[in-house]
């Protein structure tokens, strides 16, 4: 299998979010929470049977690249009902000062599946068989490496393929059995808010109006149009993870003038590793201050400035592995941190807006700018916009990308939004806090 084909592989996730997202989400407001996960998690399994089947039955090659192809563009529909859940799944279930948390934690699930993934079964699998690590992206978007097969994998592929396929199919009957859409009662005062007048929505109640059209101009655009904070906040999200998705998809060609293969592995692990922490240091330190934007703007300047180090050390790499290794794991923190606050504070703004449409519409931000930014860091590390070594094509990738980043930090500043469901929570003495920060 080419490196073109792996490319092709990670942008589909991409791709199918960008085009499908809406209407995804459209049935996630309509059909619910439980309903939602179940989709995902059974078109998460089917997929990987898919890929299972494929590999047993066809092999590699040409007719395995096909089931390989088929079974991700399953998991890539499956990942457009379950991006957009941690945020209403804390709402839903989760009293006020556990709530940022429990996003942090749904962010951290994906972030730890990532990792264990890369160092349990890719990391083993490539000391066993002849490899080239390349990186791409997983179902959720996030960093992990895959690899070019220069020897038959044999059992060890099917035995990676097996174990995903395992999980996945524990992960959908844990589903099936325990999920539910809510509790019997609200967690807090801004939860029983949203269950009342999602009760009353007119989306469920006329006929007339439960249509997509409607959805798609009442909740999201009109939402847009309204908010100028949101959408300063969607422009920043999704060019910070922009960033960051193009840093884990292209590490290993930012990093083969160094002439090690394990070294983009070492720091990509390093930057997974430190970002499973971050959310939920992150999740837990918004518990306890409420303080949005004195968080998510530090998030941003402390990331802007990590990447800028990364950038000047790459240049000394042999010299300075140490300090880039932490520099990588700042850098993981503060930027998968972002995430998880970027959610809490859309809710914020929109509330009550569907928990879910609101981070839909960041994810939907965060890969059109990932597509974008991997395809013109892709041209620069190839030389098509400025000819040069390899060294000085990835100099120059980094410093665009510390320019993005810069831009999207310029953006939060002016973020400044009412953190309506605070408010909520501190009318109805749920919280002894300020409902204005």
């Amino acid at each position: 299998m080419s490196s073109a084909s792996i490319d092709q592989l990670s942008t589909l996730f991409m791709v199918s979010y960008v085009v499908l997202a809406i209407p995804a989400l459209y049935l996630i407001h309509m059909y619910k929470l439980k309903w939602a996960l179940v989709v995902g998690s059974s078109l998460n399994t089917l997929g990987c049977i898919v890929r299972v089947c494929g590999n047993l039955f066809v092999g590699q090659g040409q007719g395995g690249f096909a089931f390989a192809f088929l079974g991700a563009a399953v998991c890539s529909c499956a990942q457009l009902f379950t991006l957009a859940i941690p945020p209403a799944l804390s709402m839903t279930w989760f009293p006020a000062s556990e709530r940022a948390l429990a996003t942090g934690v749904g962010v951290f699930a994906n972030q730890i599946g990532t990792a264990l993934v890369r160092h349990f079964f890719l990391y083993r699998i490539s000391h066993n068989t002849h490899f080239t690590p390349i990186h791409t992206l997983n179902t959720q978007g996030l960093g992990v490496t895959s690899q070019v097969v220069k020897s038959d994998m044999g059992s060890s592929l099917t035995i990676y393929l097996g174990a995903q396929m395992i999980m996945s199919l524990v992960s959908m009957l844990l589903i099936l059995l325990f999920a539910k859409d809510r509790p019997e009662d609200a967690p807090s005062a801004s939860a029983e808010v949203s269950f009342e007048q999602r009760d009353n929505d007119e989306y469920y109640g006329d006929e007339e109006i439960k249509t997509f059209r409607s959805f798609l101009s009442r909740s999201i655009l009109a939402t847009l149009r309204e908010s100028r904070d949101l959408v300063l906040l969607t422009l920043a999200y999704g060019i910070s993870t922009g960033v960051f998705y193009t840093l884990a998809t292209d590490l290993s060609q930012i990093l083969r003038d160094s002439n090690s293969s394990e070294s983009s592995s070492e720091l990509g692990l390093a930057i997974v590793l430190s970002g499973t922490v971050g959310t939920l240091v992150c999740g837990y330190v918004l518990d306890r201050t409420r303080a949005y934007r004195y968080l998510t703007r530090s998030l941003f300047i402390v990331s802007t400035i990590d990447l800028a180090l990364f950038t000047v050390l790459l240049a000394h790499y042999e010299t300075q592995r140490l300090s880039l290794m932490i520099v990588s794991c700042v850098f993981g923190f503060t930027i998968t941190g972002i995430i998880s606050v970027g959610f809490e504070l859309a809710v914020e703004l929109t509330f009550p807006l569907d928990e879910a449409v609101c981070s839909g519409i960041l994810n939907i931000s965060a890969q059109v700018f990932g597509s974008v930014l991997i395809w013109i860091s892709d041209l620069l590390l190839d030389g098509f916009i400025v000819p040069g070594g390899t060294k000085s094509s990835s100099n120059l990738t980094n410093i665009a990308l510390v320019v993005f980043m810069a831009l999207a930090t310029f953006l939060i500043f002016f973020e400044g939004g009412k953190l309506n469901r605070m408010n909520v929570e501190f009318y109805r003495g749920y919280v002894g806090l300020d409902g204005v920060e």
